[in-house]
Parts: C-alpha cells; structure tokens; sequence
C-alpha cells in the first residue's frame, strides 16, 4: 500500500476517477506549495479511489506517512526552521508561526 504524502513543488497534478459510463471526472488538482496523497491508503489501509495524473511538468518531494508521524510525535509545534533534511522539504515563511 503506498502510504506517500508528497509535496509540490513545481506543476499541477489532478486526481480522477471513471464514472459507470467510463467518463473521467476530475474530484481534485493540486498546485505548487500544496500537498497531495490518497486519504484512503494514508489514513484508513485501503486502496486509493482516485488516479494521480501530473498535468504539465511536476517536481515532488515524497515522504512515507510514518516519517510525517514520526516528526510530529516528536514536537509539538515547529517554531523553527532548520536545514532541509534528505527526506523532508520544509518551507519557511517569515512571520507565520
């Protein structure tokens, strides 16, 4: 099961589904600075209901949901920002705490 949450960091990608009739239908799209991955896998152990497609050229920063726990389990708020690790990019925004 691919428990991924990615991160984007340049392009769109959309998530869709087939209808009965074979019809696409597009629930969602993600952009730069947003996060995507399957609700269902990460959080309930199922297989994801959606198709993942990027929609131009994408760039994302992936990291297993057990290192998102890991981290969060760790602090309980992040003030700071560090150095990027090998398997987490963190923006920083001034003045957003």
């Amino acid at each position: 099961m691919n428990k991924k949450l990615a991160y984007i960091e340049k392009g769109i990608i959309r998530a869709y589904t087939h209808k009965q009739n074979s019809d696409e239908a597009t629930l969602l799209l993600r952009w730069e600075d947003q996060f995507v991955g399957s609700h269902n896998s990460i959080l309930l152990d199922k297989p994801s209901n959606f198709i993942y497609q990027a929609l131009e050229e994408t760039y994302v920063l992936e990291i297993d949901y057990s290192e998102v726990e890991r981290i969060h389990a760790g602090r309980s708020k992040i003030r700071t920002c560090t150095q990027p690790r090998p398997y987490v990019y963190v923006k920083c925004v001034p003045g957003n705490d």
